[in-house]
């Protein structure tokens, strides 16, 4: 792809075992002595990065780039035309993420450029991200709250990344927010429970937990809420059967059902909330990998987990204004602590979604981290 000014060059990569073990190690330096890093388990990462494993990649066109300089790779980028989310939106914008990036203006051009011109040359009329690989997974950059490690499947990024993106020409597009509670901070929980109450009474919805024993079917009704209570969102994909199922392999080893609530009237589901054990707390302490002791590392820390963060709750749209979203919350923040779980972490939510961010200030929840999406002018 040439050689860029200042000496950078970006190299398209295959999708082989080693070039993905090469995209994943390249720019990742940036976090080395930070211990507020979370490094990913490897066997994830390839598993996700592969064409033959992940189905996003069957309505998807994605480049892997790396940046090198002196004969190191030293950054890396993902070109990401989505057509699903094309066809969905009804426009050609492309999308970029997997960014990691020296702290250098050029490399970031250099970086940036070439994804623009992998996108451009795929018919993509603009870029917005970061995203990896679409807005189901990580999204953003971290902008605000670097004071500990990221929530699971939440991104992390050195502080000055956002100044490279500006550097390079982008502009803010959304931004997005992760809201905390914990047990001290709980608002007026009795008087939301008798809202709560009448709310159930008058509209005759119920609410229960994930039955496991009927696990796929329970995740195609899943499915089915997800897709349609988002659909409205900015920067929104439905998601197929397989991605779904995908993305649920990883989770499912984590779930604790007893923190998976759905709602529904007469059998039919209305809405449902996902609360994962927040696996980071275990993973900062394995170093990208199981091998030789992390499952032993894995299975003690995984009972000091404490925390959970709230990846998912929606309602459907004839059934909001029922009482359920705040049913949903308020069931979460009950049964959290007799399990051990005394803090959550909400994320994400957009920050023009007032609505949701007054119900979860209602159960005590204040934003205390904020990501932000670019795009190109």
């Amino acid at each position: 792809m040439g050689s860029p000014p200042g000496g950078w060059e970006v190299l398209p990569l295959s999708f082989s075992r080693a070039d993905r073990l090469r995209f994943l190690s390249a720019g990742t330096a940036v976090y080395r002595g930070d211990p507020l890093f979370v490094p990913p388990l490897r066997s994830d990462l390839l598993r996700r990065t592969d064409p033959d494993r992940n189905p996003f990649f069957r309505t998807a066109e994605v480049d892997h780039l790396v940046l090198r300089r002196d004969g190191q790779d030293v950054g890396r980028i993902a070109a990401i035309r989505n057509l699903r989310s094309e066809e969905f939106r009804g426009d050609r914008t492309g999308w970029f993420g997997w960014f990691e990036c020296p702290r250098d203006p050029g490399a970031a051009r250099a970086l940036l450029g070439a994804a623009r011109e992998r996108l451009a040359a795929r018919g993509c009329d603009g870029m917005v991200g970061p995203v990896s690989y679409s807005t189901n997974d990580e999204c953003g950059l971290l902008v605000e709250g670097f004071d500990g490690p990221p929530a699971l499947l939440m991104a992390y990024n050195p502080p000055w990344y956002g100044e490279l993106l500006l550097g390079a020409g982008l502009r803010p597009a959304e931004d997005l927010l992760a809201w905390d509670i914990s047990v001290g901070t709980l608002g007026d929980v009795e008087r939301i429970g008798r809202i709560v109450d009448r709310a159930r009474a008058r509209y005759g919805w119920t609410l229960r937990t994930l039955r496991m024993k009927e696990f796929d079917r329970e995740l195609e009704s899943i499915r089915g809420l997800y897709n349609r209570a988002w659909e409205a969102n900015w920067g929104f994909v439905p998601m197929s059967g397989e991605e779904f199922r995908f993305s649920a392999e990883d989770l499912r080893r984590i779930l604790d059902p007893r923190m998976v609530f759905l709602a529904e009237r007469e059998g039919k589901p209305l809405g449902f909330s996902l609360a994962l054990p927040d696996f980071n707390r275990v993973l900062i302490h394995l170093g990208g990998s199981l091998l030789p002791f992390g499952w032993a590392k894995a299975l003690w820390y995984s009972r000091r987990i404490d925390r959970v963060r709230v990846v998912a709750l929606g309602v459907l749209p004839e059934a909001r204004n029922q009482g359920i979203e705040a049913a949903l919350y308020l069931e979460t923040v009950r049964r959290g602590p007799p399990l051990g779980y005394l803090s959550a972490e909400c994320s994400w939510t957009l920050e023009r979604n007032v609505a949701i961010g007054r119900a979860i200030e209602t159960i005590g929840g204040r934003p205390y981290r904020r990501y932000r999406l670019y795009r190109t002018p």
